[in-house]
């Protein structure tokens, strides 16, 4: 009876055995798997963690510069500045894209299509840099946003001039006219200090003197939270206006000479008759 006693035990033990082993083994490999998880993302995904850390602790934002006026031979200006408001999404502190897109565009007053088709055009630029989405925001726009910041950590508010002239079409073919970057323009080694949103001059004056006018940009590093809210500020640096320029022009000879050609091709003279 007792050796029956003994080998039940026995047995017992050995299926007890059995199934330790099989555990220890289960919990060996488990903390190899996490041994081998934090070897990569101490060794291997080093650096991505550090800058992704680092993103989330400071944010850049670019400052416009305002453009350098242009103006008649008595000081007249022909083009000016004026302050906007431009509404711009930052894709990496979006949750989620799309429901963003669906939320900012009942926000903004805009159709979900527009919202998607200007993140779409700029689609291949880096997830950190801001894409506007909406400009010449009122007042009244702003402070609606600025209200409910933290729940849209992923849009941001930026001040920048907006290019005006003051006298309409006057002289138009011969200010020019200012037009957004496009996204291959974007990747040019010309324009590699530009964002998305940024307008260049095409034609006319805007055009020929771009690089006279344009000025130089500011930047702001914002010290932000882990829900994008702006805590304080690491560092500033301010834009600088691009030069102004002084045209042989006169505004009031202008008016007269195209109410003389209104409807009319041609061109005229000016000249002193003494």
């Amino acid at each position: 009876m007792g050796s029956l006693d003994a080998e039940q035990i026995y047995e017992d033990l050995t299926v007890v055995l059995k199934r330790s082993r099989t555990l220890f083994l289960a919990v060996k490999v488990l903390f190899a798997a996490v041994l081998l998880l934090y070897w990569k993302i101490q060794i291997l995904d080093h650096a991505r963690y550090r800058s992704l850390a680092e993103a989330n602790s400071t944010r850049e934002v670019s400052v416009p510069a305002p453009r350098g006026l242009i103006l008649d031979r008595s000081g007249v200006k022909l083009a000016d500045n004026a302050a906007s408001f431009t509404a711009s999404i930052v894709r990496d502190a979006a949750p989620d894209l799309d429901a963003s897109i669906l939320r900012i565009g009942g926000l903004l007053g805009l159709p979900e299509a527009t919202v998607r088709a200007r993140i779409e055009r700029f689609a291949s630029l880096p997830g950190f840099k801001p894409i506007p989405v909406k400009d010449g925001l009122t007042m009244e726009e702003v402070s609606h946003i600025e209200a409910r910041e933290d729940e849209f950590p992923e849009l941001m508010i930026t001040a920048e001039p907006k290019r005006v002239y003051p006298f309409g079409n006057l002289a138009a073919h011969v200010l020019g006219y200012l037009q957004e970057l496009t996204p291959a323009e974007l990747k040019s080694d010309r324009f590699k200090d530009r964002q998305a949103g940024d307008l260049v001059g095409r034609n006319g004056i805007e055009r020929e003197y771009e690089g006279r006018l344009v000025g130089s940009k500011g930047r702001i590093v914002e010290i932000v939270d882990s829900l994008g809210r702006v805590r304080g500020e690491a560092a500033r640096v301010e834009a600088r206006q691009g030069e102004s320029l002084t045209l042989s022009l006169d505004v009031e000879l202008q008016k007269a000479a195209e109410a003389l050609l209104q409807g009319k091709e041609g061109a005229s003279v000016v000249l002193v008759p003494r």
